[in-house]
């Protein structure tokens, strides 16, 4: 079965213009003589009636009362009650032949005369007869026409019908070939742009000035599903490569959780057979609190892992509410007074009013601790730490400062990282550190859609995040 549109076209066309040819053939060789010589009659008939009101006695051959209807070629045969001709077609060319044509066609029928018209039609021939009153003598009129000539019209024009059938079948079909070829071909170009832009990647488009509308409107509509299909593509590689650097980002955590897990477990380890070995009541203290340390430090890096998974898994769910910035960052900041005395730090505070945002209290809390923490780490002895908190037209911005050294050009984009550390001065000991630093701060600031980083000023570094004042993504849970 032919399942191309330009075959069944052809096919479509070819069987139309068969049927149709066929048809009209039919209804001519089946209905052009009947129609044919019903016509004829109907002449027949007005020339007789004309003939009732003409005095044939006036007839010519180049009398229009007739010469049309001799035109088609009516033979009219007029005599009188004694059978002497008044009128017979062409009497003048043969004059002989008029007496016959009496005898033959009115004299020999002579019973059939009457004053009402009669017609029929015989084999060879149609014809109308009858009487006419005229001067008080009567006339025979006899109208006729040979059917012969008819029938040998009638074939030459079969074959002629016949001969221009299977013409215009050919022909038919040629068109038909022609026009489809003219359709289909941009159907076909379209398809075969359709292949290319699959083949390439989705990255070419459908010529879009066709010629006819349909097919126009298809290539837009082509073009339209490719470049949806591009969207959808780029969506999904941006999908694949969001969910590679997650997995990417899981597996250096894990590896770097378990690097930083193993040394304060070797010292509890080592520390705890050191406890059974000994019999020293002060060192069996100190180790015991060594251990305490080490375990806090554990207790500390976990947590800090938990906040901040929390904020990346939980991205579109975190409960927020309106918040005082001012006020919880002071209050984070009082949670170090003892190491600020114990470190000899000067704390210098500066807060603005009416400085309300929504906020993850606890997430953001997390992450002004760990500026503290990191501020705290890398001051001087003595030193001062600057705390303020700044409002701005849409968001509050928080700085936390120290007057330690600047952070290098090489690490400034390094230290979000997790567990990225730079040598820390042999001051900063005392101070734990679960390692994963300032990358909780940048996961924090992601959740709340603000920003973050540090500035390198004279007499030492300010590091800022600023937070939106709204949060119109997220519904308070």
């Amino acid at each position: 079965m032919i399942k191309t549109i330009r075959g069944r076209m052809v096919i479509l066309m070819t069987l139309t213009i068969l049927v149709l040819t066929v048809a009209i053939f039919s209804v001519f060789a089946l209905f052009a003589d009947d129609y044919y010589y019903s016509r004829k009659k109907s002449l027949i008939n007005e020339a007789y009636n004309k003939l009732q009101k003409t005095d044939v006695l006036t007839l010519t051959n180049d009398n229009k009362t007739i010469s049309r209807y001799e035109d088609e070629r009516l033979t009219f045969i007029i005599c009188n009650s004694s059978f002497e001709r008044v009128y017979v077609t062409k009497m003048e060319k043969k004059p002989i032949d008029a007496q016959t044509r009496i005898a033959n066609d009115i004299v020999a029928n002579l019973r059939s005369f009457s004053y009402k018209y009669k017609s029929k039609e015989t084999k060879n021939r149609i014809i109308g007869y009858g009487m006419k009153l005229q001067d008080d003598e009567d006339y025979y009129i006899y109208i006729y026409e040979n059917k012969e000539a008819t029938k040998i019209f009638f074939t030459y024009y079969r074959w002629f019908f016949f001969v221009v059938g299977i013409f215009v079948l050919v022909a038919g079909i040629l068109i038909s070939l022609y026009v489809s070829r003219r359709i289909t071909r941009p159907i076909v170009k379209i398809e075969e742009a359709a292949s290319k832009a699959v083949s390439s990647g989705y990255s070419l488009n459908v010529e879009t000035k066709q010629e006819f509308v349909e097919v126009d409107s298809l290539a837009n509509s082509i073009n339209q599903m490719l470049d949806q299909i591009r969207t959808q593509m780029t969506d999904l590689q941006d999908e694949l490569s969001t969910q590679t650097k997650a997995e990417e980002e899981r597996r250096v955590f894990i590896n770097n959780i378990s690097h930083e897990l193993k040394t304060p477990l070797a010292v509890i380890s080592s520390q705890i057979e050191m406890i059974n070995m000994i019999d020293d009541e002060e060192k069996r203290k100190e180790y015991i609190k060594s251990i305490t340390e080490e375990t806090d430090k554990m207790i500390d890096m976990i947590n800090d892992m938990i906040v901040m998974y929390a904020t990346k898994s939980n991205e579109n769910e975190f409960a927020i509410e309106k918040c005082d910035v001012a006020e919880l960052v002071c209050n984070t900041l009082g949670n170090y007074e003892e190491l600020f005395e114990e470190r000899n730090i000067e704390l210098k505070q500066e807060y603005d009013e009416d400085c309300e945002a929504m906020a993850n209290t606890r997430y953001l809390s997390q992450a002004v601790s760990n500026y503290v923490s990191n501020a705290i780490k890398h001051c001087k002895e003595p030193g001062v730490i600057t705390a303020k908190v700044k409002n701005g037209i849409d968001t509050i911005r928080i700085e936390i400062g120290n007057d330690g050294e600047h952070v290098p050009d090489d690490v400034k984009d390094k230290i979000w990282d997790m567990f990225y550390s730079k040598d820390i001065k042999p001051r900063a000991h005392k101070l734990k550190s679960s390692g994963i630093g300032l990358s909780i701060v940048k996961s924090v600031m992601e959740v709340h859609k603000g920003d973050y980083g540090f500035d390198n000023i004279d007499g030492g570094v300010v590091f800022w995040m600023e937070i939106p004042k709204n949060m119109n993504e997220y519904t308070n849970k």
